[in-house]
């Protein structure tokens, strides 16, 4: 596999967040496992993961939107364990060391998305995928000067066009939700508006082609209207029928644990290293918070006393200790 091949293999690896099934495994080659790695990125990954794709740089699928029909779940899924058999079908006696780690690597960024697809079910529980996840398609397209305005602006209409289409899978998705999950979209939501209000049209002011320039201001102003739609929706509909429970159960957890972090270690003795770095974190944050309301205590004390009466310090810094006590 060529070296930017594995460079974005490994990003690849990175950004998503064991017992082995049995299949029949034949001994694997380097050129088996570099076709395996090629065929998993272009057929699976970038297709099914278009923001991600433009992302990391390729740009085959820019004018694509992540589809969340139920139909596109269940390719998803099917695609995901093709690839898990193959990569299990490969022994990797004949891998170098470094292969064979990315071997394992690359069944646990499987394992873990299929976790997500069929088990902890995001796209079920979580509003804010839909519309973050529409923010971020653009915002990949804007920030980087990888092509022309107008080039990056005709990728933005067509992945706003697709913005109808991709909200009407969330209504027909979300199920469940918890609570908390349909309070925290609907606080993100007048932000991602004013992104695309103000943000997007801003990020193109150099753009001059007039026709991309008046298709983007119909598409904008509809993915404007599909927000706010949205958003709506969120507020009468299912906010009140937003009974779901957030946490995924200990089982579910450990699964996803170890597919994410790449380890066999166990959950406790990962828990007892990271323990003393939280409490340090921990403490640090603590005398921030001190620090914090002793500032604003005295900002108060010196709006409320004269200038020729002594401040008194002392007993503002004596309720900011029992306030973060």
């Amino acid at each position: 596999m060529p070296r930017c091949r594995c460079n974005t293999f490994f990003a690849v690896l990175c950004l998503i967040p064991l017992a082995l099934p049995a299949f029949a495994q034949t001994s694997a080659s380097p050129g088996q496992w570099n076709s395996l790695v090629d065929d998993f990125l272009d057929q699976e990954l970038f297709p099914n993961n278009p923001t991600l794709a433009t992302q990391l740089g390729v740009h085959d699928f820019d004018a694509k939107l992540e589809d969340f029909s139920r139909n596109g779940i269940g390719r998803r899924i099917a695609g995901l364990k093709k690839f898990e058999a193959r990569t299990v079908a490969l022994d990797p006696k004949g891998l170098s060391q470094m292969e064979t780690a990315d071997r394992e690597m690359l069944l646990s960024a499987i394992r873990s998305e299929l976790l997500s697809l069929q088990v902890i079910r995001t796209w079920e529980k979580d509003p804010d995928t839909y519309s973050t996840g529409a923010a971020n398609s653009i915002y990949v397209i804007m920030s980087r000067n990888f092509a022309s305005p107008d080039n990056r602006l005709r990728s933005v209409v067509a992945r706003e066009k697709k913005f109808s289409q991709y909200f009407a899978a969330a209504r027909a998705n979300l199920k469940n939700t918890p609570k908390i999950y349909s309070e925290i979209a609907l606080e993100q939501l007048p932000g991602t508006i004013d992104f695309f209000e103000k943000d997007v049209p801003a990020a193109f002011a150099d753009a001059h082609d007039s026709t991309t320039k008046a298709d983007f201001a119909e598409s904008n102003a509809a993915a404007i209207a599909a927000l706010r739609a949205y958003e709506a929706w969120l507020k009468s509909d299912l906010l009140p029928r937003s009974n779901g429970d957030f946490r995924i159960g200990g089982e579910t957890f450990r699964k996803n644990f170890y597919m994410t972090i790449w380890s066999r270690r166990r959950l406790t003795a990962c828990w007892k290293s990271a323990w003393p770095t939280c409490t340090k974190i921990r403490r640090n944050l603590r005398a921030l918070r001190m620090r914090s309301t002793l500032q604003s205590q005295r900002q108060r004390c010196s709006r409320n006393f004269s200038p020729c009466i002594p401040r008194p310090i002392s007993s503002c810094r004596n309720f900011a200790i029992l306030l973060t006590a």
